[in-house]
């Protein structure tokens, strides 16, 4: 019988998962900036909600770009 060793994290592991967490983060920042875009009464009122949300409104637009849904 044969066993799995796992042999725990090594650089290249950590740094995939650092990545791999980096890009989720970007999606759900986007997700959530553009969702205030979304539910606010104009552009004044979405650039206060964002920057207390510490959004950026770029993220918005990193969210709708292609290939990215």
């Amino acid at each position: 019988m044969t066993t799995v060793r796992d042999t725990g994290p090594t650089p290249a592991r950590v740094a995939r998962a650092r990545a791999a967490h980096e890009e989720h983060l970007e999606r759900v920042r986007g997700l959530a900036a553009r969702t205030v875009a979304g539910h606010s009464m104009d552009a004044k009122d979405c650039q206060h909600l964002l920057a207390m949300l510490g959004l950026d409104v770029r993220e918005s637009d990193a969210a709708v770009a292609p290939g990215r849904d």
